[in-house]
């Protein structure tokens, strides 16, 4: 794994001739135990740049400190049927990463959860998450995890749009408090009757989680 922040976003020839994740060459693959710091770089880079209007800057700080602890644990000792994959460059720096696992709330009639997905803020808007949606979703069926659902806060309206636009449906909602406020998360759930995002959309086979 090439080190977080090996590429210096200021740099032009860091940007050159990768404007869309057709010229990335994005692969996935399972997250190793060596991937901690990386996807803890994202995890943190993520929620900053997502939640700054939201959650209080020091709670986003005070979260941003377990980022490290948490994801390797994450990579060191999973959990049953829970799976990790990357996003990568051709030079395997990570892009972005999902994060996939039984659904345990028992009002909701789906087998997956995806309970993380983020993309460094550097590689926003290339295409990159729906390749990680995709993927995840496809796996899940695979692992016999579906339907599979997430949640979002639902003031994260970017987040919202992007998994309305991949034909997730908001199937219900809840208040959760995080950083001392209280906010509104809305589920969003892929069904099994619903026309669900091409696997061709995936570049790459499916790793194993």
């Amino acid at each position: 794994m090439r080190s977080p922040g090996s590429r210096d976003p200021s740099d032009p020839a860091a940007h050159a001739g990768d404007e869309d994740s057709t010229r990335l060459r994005v692969t996935i693959r399972a997250a190793r135990r060596d991937d901690g710091p990386a996807l803890a770089w994202i995890r943190t880079a993520s929620w900053r740049a997502a939640y700054l209007d939201i959650i209080p800057a020091r709670a986003l700080e005070r979260i941003a400190r377990h980022d490290a602890s948490r994801m390797a644990r994450a990579v060191a000792h999973p959990r049953p049927g829970h799976a990790l994959w990357l996003a990568c460059d051709h030079g395997d720096t990570a892009l972005g990463y999902v994060w996939l696992a039984p659904q345990t709330d028992r009002r909701l009639p789906f087998l997956g959860e995806v309970i993380e997905l983020y993309l460094h803020p550097q590689w926003q808007h290339r295409g990159i998450g729906r390749q990680l949606l995709v993927h995840a979703i496809w796996s899940a069926i695979a692992m016999g995890l579906q339907p599979v659902m997430l949640w979002v806060l639902a003031d994260n309206r970017a987040a919202r749009t992007f998994y309305e636009g991949l034909g997730g449906i908001a199937v219900d909602q809840r208040a959760i408090e995080l950083g001392g406020r209280v906010l509104q998360t809305v589920a969003y759930g892929w069904h099994t009757l619903l026309p669900l995002p091409s696997l061709a959309d995936v570049r790459g086979p499916l790793a194993s989680p």
